[in-house]
C-alpha cells in the first residue's frame, strides 16, 4: 500500500490482512514448516542484476563505513538457512525494489517465501495449490480451478508461440514481435535484455 493508501484504508481491510497474514502462517506451520527472520539491512541485496536496489551506509564508528541494502528478497538469506541445516523454512517479509512503482508494484511490499531440502517440482506445485485451497477455505471464497500444463503448452495455449528449447534471443524477440498475441509485449522488451529477460 501506498502511504495515502494506508492512511485512508478501511479498518475493516487491514482487519483481513491480518487474518491473511496469520492463516497464512497457519498453514505453514501445520505443515511443520519454521518461521524465520532474515535481516532487513543486508551486505547482499539479492542476485537479480537488473534490480534497482536501495542503499545505505553503516556507519559502525567514525573510522568504518560499509555499503548496506534493503532486501529486494529474503531469498539468499533464506538459502544460507537451508545450508545450515534448517529443512523446512518461510517468511512473510518486508522487501524492497527501487524504480519499480506502477499500478501492481510499490518500492516497499510483502513477501512470501518457502524453502525445504530434497522438494521436487511437484511437492512445490502442491504446496502452492494447497495454500490456495486453504486460504480459499478460510475465507469463503470459491476455489479456483487449478490447470497442470508445461511451460510450452502455455505459450502455445495462451500466445500462440511454438516456443523451440534451442530459440536464442533474437529469434524469441522475433517471434513475439510478429505474433498477434504476444506484439504488444514487445514495446516492454530492452536492447540488453537476456534470454531470461524476453522468456519471462
Amino acid at each position: 500500500l501506498s502511504e495515502d493508501e494506508f492512511t485512508s484504508t478501511k479498518k475493516d481491510f487491514l482487519i483481513l490482512w491480518d487474518q491473511f497474514i496469520f492463516q497464512t502462517e497457519t498453514f505453514f506451520r501445520q505443515k511443520n514448516f519454521l518461521k524465520v527472520s532474515t535481516p532487513t539491512l543486508v551486505v547482499c541485496p539479492g542476485t537479480e542484476p537488473f534490480l534497482d536496489v536501495f542503499q545505505t551506509e553503516l556507519h559502525v564508528n567514525s573510522l568504518n563505513k560499509r555499503k548496506m541494502y534493503l532486501p529486494t528478497s529474503p531469498e539468499l538469506n533464506l538459502k544460507k538457512m537451508l545450508t545450515r541445516g534448517y529443512d523446512q523454512i518461510f517468511e512473510i517479509r518486508h522487501c524492497f525494489r527501487n524504480g519499480e512503482v506502477t499500478d501492481i508494484h510499490q518500492p516497499e511490499f510483502w513477501m512470501l517465501e518457502w524453502y525445504r531440502t530434497y522438494a521436487d517440482l511437484n511437492e512445490i506445485q502442491a504446496d502452492v495449490q494447497d495454500l490456495v485451497l486453504f486460504l480459499c477455505s478460510h475465507f469463503k471464497k470459491i476455489p479456483p480451478q487449478f490447470e497442470k500444463i508445461t511451460c510450452k503448452q502455455a505459450f502455445e495455449k495462451y500466445l500462440d508461440l511454438e516456443l523451440a528449447a534451442d530459440a536464442d534471443i533474437n529469434e524469441l524477440k522475433i517471434l513475439v514481435l510478429n505474433n498477434l498475441k504476444s506484439k504488444h509485449l514487445y514495446s516492454q522488451i530492452k536492447d540488453y535484455d537476456l534470454w531470461d529477460d524476453v522468456y519471462y
